[in-house]
């Protein structure tokens, strides 16, 4: 299998495990259409970072901001300036965090054999009005986890 249909084969895997059925917007802002970990490479040495994807109900030129974390997992926060804001034809904005090396020290969590459970936060800031907050809980088995790990070290 070539480099680049392994990688899509585990982001395909890792956002069908972080997908979750997200209630639907609550502050009439929009909502996460998807969140979780994915993987990567910075040259031969495996990574993960974060990615985000959020549907506008409004227009993203009156944000000024938006600040999206999914609990307590490292490296899961990014701030997104509203000047950074594009949308695709859906109107989903995706935006992705730093890498991260895969190791246990960088990510503990996804070397932990049991379901990571959390519930990520976007908010999201516009000029002259309250900060508006979205949840969307994610959970990733420990099973899927260990796929994904396996799948990282075999890949060229």
């Amino acid at each position: 299998m070539t480099r680049s249909l392994v990688v899509v084969a585990l982001v395909a895997s890792v956002f069908a495990c972080a997908h979750t059925a997200g209630p639907p917007g609550s502050s009439g802002v929009g909502q996460f259409v998807f969140a979780g970990a994915v993987p990567g490479h910075a040259g031969s040495e495996p990574t993960v970072h974060w990615q985000y994807g959020f549907r506008f109900d409004v227009d993203p030129g009156t944000v000024s901001q938006v600040k999206v974390t999914c609990g307590d997992l490292p490296g899961s926060t990014l701030l997104v300036k509203g000047f950074e804001i594009t949308l695709d034809p859906k109107r989903v904005a995706t935006w992705r965090a730093l890498d991260r090396p895969l190791n246990e020290k960088s990510v503990p969590w996804l070397f932990d054999g049991s379901t990571t459970n959390e519930t990520c936060l976007a908010v999201i800031s516009r000029d002259g009005q309250p900060d508006a907050l979205e949840q969307f809980p994610i959970a990733i088995p420990g099973e899927a986890k260990q796929q994904l790990l396996a799948q990282l070290r075999h890949a060229p």
